[in-house]
């Protein structure tokens, strides 16, 4: 905060008790006269300096209130990280998984862990099969986590009465 405009301001407002004082000891309406106007002159400088002093502080203000509410966000993440461990659904896959020692009533759930790094609480949704494998999807960021393989149903296809269509 630049106090510079505090001092000038405090600087005015001695002006102005000076200026009083000097008319308290003016006998003459054209010595009053004299006297007032550089006094009004300074009140009026004073309270321009005073208004910039109040408008940095109220900008002050607010970025501090800005910053108390990101430190506030900051801990409550913090707290809420810790509930969650980085678990291997299948080899290669990794997720976040909610702590069974401390979901509570909560269902066991999985996060992204994209999302997780940037400080998103995302929960994996069962998507389709893909590449004959189930997957989570996040709904966050659109990532595909592939799951188990799905077997074939036990039937094989005979591929020699297709070769048969072939015609080029």
């Amino acid at each position: 905060m630049d106090f510079s405009s505090l001092v000038a301001a405090k600087e005015g407002v001695g002006a102005i008790c000076n200026g009083v004082k000097a008319l308290l000891d003016a006998k003459e309406f054209a010595a009053v006269h004299e006297k007032l106007l550089p006094l009004l002159g300074a009140a009026v400088d004073a309270n321009g300096k005073l208004l910039d002093v109040q408008t940095v502080a109220d900008a002050a203000h607010r970025r501090i209130r800005e910053l108390e509410a990101e430190v506030a966000a900051l801990k409550d993440w913090e707290e809420d990280k810790r509930r969650y461990r980085l678990h291997e659904v299948v080899p290669g896959t990794f997720v976040y998984r909610v702590d069974p020692a401390v979901h509570g009533a909560e269902p066991v759930h999985e996060l992204c862990p994209n999302c997780y790094q940037k400080r998103v609480k995302s929960i994996l949704q069962r998507g389709g099969v893909e590449q004959q494998h189930r997957t989570l999807r996040c709904p966050e960021c659109g990532s595909t986590f592939l799951l188990d393989r799905i077997e074939a149903a036990g039937y094989t296809i005979d591929p020699e009465p297709l070769r048969s269509l072939r015609t080029f």
